[in-house]
């Protein structure tokens, strides 16, 4: 294909700017597929990836041990396409799939790709040609979720192109594009710590690994660019990690446990992000409570309260107390005023109806209830 791309005009809230006429574009876009028993839908993936609008990449594949078809298909591919290389070895998870991968890769800019999932045709041109356009070493993109049953739907449909610099694209990280790496384009200089190592994805986490490889790369941030197309698929299946419903309440607290490692980079930006990570957390362990609750297990219901208490003691002291108890009589159906009376004085004592804990629980609470508490708050 003509190497010389047009680069349409891009702007965001701040301001607007015209790319240059043209631009030529050498660079290599290494993609990198962890796989592990994914014959099922490997195929798809690899077919999105080798007819990419823009052809010069290389795809590396990480055979991570699969003993399903995963390994024969990779091969295949290999030996019909040169940019696809695999690469076999014996089973260690994601995160050491995903280092293998970055320690092969020669392409200056780097894109990871889950293998049940896949990308749009014009993906590696859309965010090269943006990220060339205005100097941006990391660029998101918009995720398009796909359930096996249901109609596909964007996974950030808020979200506004344009450029930002490293603290908008943190708020991003939590308003709209999640703290995960197949959204996301990287620029192979933030990848490297100050002493020139590698930054690796953590091996001893499960869940929510690509998060905190995430906010590690986010001291080399310089520019970003923000796209609000959806570039990535994202199949929704029982068989993922996060899909998985037999693990969904240890899933849960695994990345409770890993996002508040996370909390720390937002904190070192400001007050201001601090607090809208400690929201995040709080609204996603307000849900699990929920789920918990629902399900009757104590077990998991203790076990993020004592995720909530390491980072906040009064949201903790509230939720093992009260929360339970008011969902409690919901599942059952006799709701009762009393039942939620025990609430009441930790909610006015942080603001009333307007405070930082009513916020969040505003967002969660069955419908009946959240009125119920309105209405004893107001009086």
């Amino acid at each position: 294909m003509d190497e010389s791309l047009r680069v349409n005009e891009i702007s965001d809230n701040f301001s607007s700017f015209k790319a240059k006429d043209d631009i030529e574009i050498n660079e290599i876009v290494s993609i990198i597929v962890p796989v592990y028993n994914a014959g099922e839908f490997l195929c798809n993936c690899l077919e999105s990836l080798i007819n990419q609008t823009y052809s010069k990449i290389e795809i590396i594949v990480i055979d991570d041990g699969s003993t399903d078809q995963s390994a024969q298909i990779a091969d295949s591919y290999a030996s019909k396409d040169t940019r696809v290389k695999v690469f076999h070895k014996e089973n260690g998870g994601v995160s050491s799939a995903r280092n293998l991968g970055l320690k092969e890769a020669i392409g200056n800019y780097i894109i990871f790709v889950d293998a049940d999932d896949w990308i749009r045709r014009d993906t590696c041109e859309m965010v090269l040609k943006s990220m060339l356009t205005v100097d941006a070493n990391v660029c998101f993109f918009n995720i398009i979720m796909a359930p096996v049953r249901g109609r596909n739907y964007l996974r950030a449909p808020n979200a506004e192109t344009g450029i930002r610099d490293k603290k908008q694209l943190m708020q991003e990280v939590l308003r709209n594009f999640y703290p995960c790496v197949n959204n996301k384009c990287f620029r192979r200089d933030v990848l490297f710590r100050d002493d020139s190592s590698l930054i690796e994805f953590d091996i001893g986490t499960r869940i929510l690994e690509d998060g905190l490889w995430l906010m590690e790369t986010c001291m080399n941030w310089k520019k970003g660019i923000v796209l609000k197309d959806g570039l990535s698929f994202r199949r929704l299946w029982t068989g993922s990690v996060m899909g998985n419903k037999d693990k969904e309440l240890l899933n849960r607290l695994e990345f409770l446990i890993t996002f508040r490692r996370l909390i720390p980079f937002f904190e070192k930006e400001g007050e201001d992000l601090y607090l809208e990570a400690k929201e995040y957390f709080m609204t996603f362990a307000l849900v699990s409570v929920r789920k918990a609750t629902w399900k009757s297990n104590r077990k998991w219901l203790a076990a993020y309260a004592e995720q909530m208490r390491e980072l906040d003691s009064n949201y903790a002291i509230y939720i093992y107390a009260d929360i339970y108890n008011i969902l409690s009589q919901v599942k059952k159906g006799t709701f009762s005023q009393n039942s939620i009376n025990k609430g009441v004085a930790v909610l006015n004592s942080n603001n009333s109806w307007n405070g930082p804990i009513a916020k969040i629980i505003k967002r969660i609470l069955p419908y009946q209830i959240k009125n119920w508490l309105k209405t004893i708050l107001l009086k």
